[in-house]
C-alpha cells in the first residue's frame, strides 16, 4: 500500500506556539467502488506539494479525501496505474528551498506566491484552480458606507479582518499596494489590529455590525453573503476592488516527467465533466480547473510589480 506524508499544524494555547503533527495518509485508491484491485504493485508515483495554508478553511483531512476521490475516478480511465504522493509544506518561507530539492513533480501555489518563488525555481504554470466560473476573480475591500481610505487611516484603533494563511497574505499585499499608491501607510501601520479568519462570513459580518473598520475578501464570497442576507448590500460598501487575480496555480517543476504532468492536466480538465470529481473539488472549496494561459496571470503580475515599486518608494 502506498502512502503519502501529510503534515498539518494545530494551534496550542498560551505560549506553546505551533505544534507540527505528521500523519500517514493513504492516497491510493482502487479502480472503482467494490473493486478488489490492489495498487501495491504500482511503481508510477507523481509527487505533489502544496503550501499547507494555501486554502484557508480547508483542513488536511478534506484535502486527503478529495485527492482519494479524484484518484479513484481517474483510475477508472487509466490502464497504466499510478498514484499521487501529497506533501504539505508547512512554512512558505521554506517552500522554495524544499521545492528545489527536486523531489516534487507538481506544486500548488497561490498566484502571488508563484511569482515570489519563480526567481528561485523554474516552475511552469499548467492549471488554474478557481472558486468561480472563470479563471480569475477580484478581491474587495469592504467597509461601512461613506468610508474612504483617508477616513480609515484617521480612525481611532481600526481593526482589519482578512483570511488566514496565504490567501490572507495576498489580500494584505493588495491592500498595502492600494494604501501606498494613495499616499498612505501600509496596513500594519494604519490598523491597530489585523485579525485572521477562516470563513468570509467571519470577516464581513463584523463590518456589517460596525465591530471592525474593514475586511478584505474575494468578491464571490461577498456576493454569496449578500444573497443569504440582503441587508448586507445596504449596510456595507465595496470601497476598493482589485483586478481579476489568480487564486491558485498548479505548476510543473523542472524535474517533472512530461507524460505524468500531461496526464494530471488532462484528468484535471476531464474532472469538470464528472459529478464525483466536482464533489471532490467542492471539499477543498474549488469549482473549476482551467488550462493555464499567460494572459490569466497578467493582472497578478502587475499587482506584484506595483507592490514592489510602492514598497521601494516608501523605503522598505
Amino acid at each position: 500500500m502506498k502512502h503519502a506524508l501529510i503534515a498539518f499544524r494545530k494551534p496550542i494555547p498560551l505560549l506553546l506556539g505551533v505544534m507540527f503533527i505528521f500523519v500517514l495518509c493513504d492516497v491510493s485508491s482502487a479502480t472503482a467502488a467494490g473493486s478488489d484491485d490492489d495498487l501495491s504493485h504500482v511503481q508510477r508515483v507523481i509527487h505533489l506539494a502544496s503550501i499547507f495554508d494555501a486554502m484557508s478553511g480547508v483542513n488536511t483531512e478534506n484535502a486527503r479525501m478529495a485527492l482519494e476521490m479524484l484518484m479513484r475516478n481517474i483510475m477508472v480511465r487509466q490502464s497504466n496505474r499510478f498514484h499521487i504522493q501529497l506533501d504539505f509544506l508547512m512554512e512558505f518561507d521554506q517552500a522554495a528551498e524544499k521545492i528545489t530539492t527536486g523531489q516534487y513533480d507538481l506544486v500548488v501555489l497561490p498566484g502571488l506566491d508563484y511569482l515570489q518563488i519563480r526567481p528561485k525555481v523554474d516552475l511552469v504554470p499548467r492549471l488554474i484552480l478557481s472558486k468561480v466560473d472563470q479563471p480569475t476573480e477580484p478581491l474587495v475591500l469592504v467597509t461601512q458606507p461613506n468610508e474612504t481610505l483617508k477616513s480609515l487611516a484617521k480612525k481611532d484603533s481600526p481593526i482589519l479582518m482578512i483570511d488566514m494563511g496565504r490567501f490572507g497574505e495576498t489580500a494584505k499585499l493588495w491592500l498595502d499596494t492600494v494604501l501606498l499608491e494613495a499616499g498612505l501607510k501600509p496596513s500594519h501601520q494604519i490598523f491597530t489590529e489585523i485579525r485572521r479568519t477562516q470563513k468570509p462570513s467571519h470577516s464581513v459580518l463584523p463590518v456589517f455590525f460596525g465591530q471592525v473598520a474593514a475586511c478584505v475578501v474575494m468578491e464571490s464570497a461577498l456576493k454569496v453573503l449578500k444573497e443569504l442576507n440582503p441587508q448586507i448590500e445596504r449596510r456595507v460598501q465595496i470601497l476598493k476592488r482589485s483586478e481579476d487575480l489568480v487564486t491558485l496555480v498548479l505548476c510543473a517543476t523542472p524535474w517533472a516527467n512530461k507524460e505524468d504532468v500531461d496526464l494530471v492536466i488532462t484528468e484535471g480538465i476531464n474532472a469538470m465533466h464528472d459529478p464525483k470529481s466536482r464533489q471532490a473539488l467542492t471539499m477543498v472549496q474549488m469549482k473549476r480547473f482551467y488550462p493555464f494561459q499567460p494572459e490569466y496571470m497578467v493582472a497578478t503580475q502587475n499587482l506584484y510589480e506595483r507592490f514592489l515599486r510602492s514598497m521601494k518608494k516608501w523605503g522598505q
